[in-house]
């Protein structure tokens, strides 16, 4: 039996976990899942600090962290004050298939025997992403009746994608400002493998990547693990500091620029229009590429739809994301990919290296669910802007000590702690049974060590109990001499 308290006999069994692809943290917390699911520690074992255990693997501490994180929100791991991190007495059982069910809104679906239900401890504040849509689940049904029969027919082998979404998707793109035909666009399975695409193609050794700092941290992992070299560069209110781009493209002559503009991920702010039209002028006059990343653009609280930034200038120096994921259901994993034909083709030969081809039926749901986009946007615009406001007067009125900016949509906040560390933080909450994601994790160096990100998908009451829970953790985390007056609330 592997003993639990020592980093190095867990790091021996868990032999090569970081061989496959994906980032780091979500790799170490298969391995280990598959290790307790194997029953290398029994139910109740101590596990190695994350230091100990960071050290003998030779990973950041940050890794570690994220990876036990995972484990315990999936219901693997317990952490408790005083007696470290230990194997959960009940460990999880496989879960059946899920079925389409009825349900109001974004609410989760409730109804029938294979119901999800999260750990009965811990709220996770960890996913930027709201409960699907009955509109999915009508159009599923429909997919099911009336498309499945064809698709069937077929091999259900698609490199590019299906036809028809490929053709809605460069629709969907024009009426937004980018002229695009089908030819121009691969299907993914998700936005995170056409960032992952991108990084393996465009990045690898030698080759440097302006990103924005904070940025959403599966990028970091993929751009990362090509090889490339990382150079974070700030942010403000108004996004990006183009001055600054122009600065590091001149001194180190990057070519790639990755951007997450609208509804940034985690700090909730949109590229201004100025900046806009700078990234446009930089793109054109060194030969940058940049990647476009317009996940959370359909969240922005205003009411029209934000133009890409492929619209703002030479459009074949940008390349565009694109996803589902936040306006329909995460779980659909659709993404897609707006370039050039010659780039596509290459792209498209590296997904066949990952995964042959994106599911046929979601493709086809995609298909429906983008000629119903129009009724989709609004939907969950008012979920998260309903969220948000929940989340915010709890923290004020719970919290008053901790500041923010107002985001521009999206779904998570981006808050700041007046004193300590967010990731000695974060495991004081967790022990609190609420889940965070320290700022380090959002950074390709390491800083925001006083930020936290607060994912405000779940429902306003159980928001309002996390925030509880996280005023909880507060009051014991911080020392006495910093405790506000009960009552004190902040301007934000």
């Amino acid at each position: 039996m592997v003993r639990a308290d020592h980093g190095p006999f867990l790091a021996e069994a868990l032999g090569t976990w970081a061989a496959g692809p994906g980032p780091l943290y979500a790799q170490l917390g298969s391995a280990l899942e598959q290790q307790l699911a194997l029953g290398l520690l029994p139910p109740g074992a101590r596990l190695p600090s994350e230091r100990a255990l960071a050290a003998a693997l030779g990973v950041s501490r940050t890794t570690v962290v994220a990876a036990y994180d995972q484990l315990r929100a999936s219901g693997w791991l317990r952490s408790h004050r005083g007696s470290g991190t230990r194997v959960a007495v009940a460990v999880p059982v496989s879960v059946p298939p899920i079925e389409l069910g009825g349900g109001g809104g974004f609410e989760p679906l409730e109804e029938g025997p294979f119901a999800f239900e999260p750990p009965p401890d811990d709220i996770e504040l960890t996913m930027a992403t709201l409960p699907g849509a009955d509109i999915v689940a009508a159009e599923a049904r429909r997919v099911a009746d009336e498309d499945l029969p064809a698709l069937l027919r077929s091999f259900g082998y698609l490199p590019f994608g299906l036809p028809a979404l490929r053709q809605a998707v460069a629709a969907h793109l024009s009426e937004l400002g980018v002229p695009s035909v089908a030819d121009e666009v691969l299907i993914t399975s998700g936005a995170q493998q056409a960032i992952d695409l991108l990084a393996r193609h465009l990045g690898g050794p030698g080759v440097a990547v302006m990103l924005e700092n904070p940025t959403y941290p599966p990028a970091i992992d993929v751009f990362r693990a090509s090889g490339a070299h990382l150079i974070p560069v700030p942010l403000d209110e108004e996004g990006i500091r183009t001055d600054l781009v122009r600065l590091w493209v001149q001194r180190s002559r990057a070519q790639l620029l990755f951007l997450n503009p609208i509804c940034h991920n985690p700090t909730g702010t949109t590229l201004s229009e100025s900046r806009r039209r700078e990234i446009a002028r930089l793109a054109t006059e060194f030969g940058l590429t940049v990647i476009d990343d317009e996940t959370n653009a359909y969240l922005m609280f205003d009411e029209r739809l934000p133009v890409p930034l492929a619209a703002a200038g030479e459009r074949e120096r940008v390349i565009t994301i694109g996803s589902l994921s936040k306006v329909a259901w995460g779980g659909l994993r659709i993404g897609w990919i707006r370039t050039n034909r010659s780039l596509i083709a290459q792209l498209a030969a590296r997904k066949v290296e990952m995964d042959l081809s994106t599911s046929p039926f979601s493709q086809a749901l995609a298909v429906r669910l983008l000629a119903r986009f129009d009724e989709l946007v609004p939907l969950a615009r008012g979920a998260a802007r309903v969220r948000l406001e929940a989340l915010e007067e709890a923290l004020r009125r719970q919290v008053p000590s901790w500041s923010w900016i107002r985001p521009t949509g999206g779904l998570c906040l981006w808050v700041r702690m007046p004193a300590g560390d967010a990731a000695a933080f974060s495991h004081l909450a967790a022990n609190h049974a609420v889940i965070v994601r320290p700022g380090p994790l959002f950074s390709a160096d390491g800083s925001f060590r006083d930020r936290l990100r607060l994912a405000y998908g779940h429902e306003p009451a159980l928001l309002e109990e996390a925030v509880a829970r996280l005023a909880a953790a507060w009051s014991a985390f911080r020392p006495a001499s910093q405790r506000s007056p009960r009552g004190v609330a902040i301007t934000v």
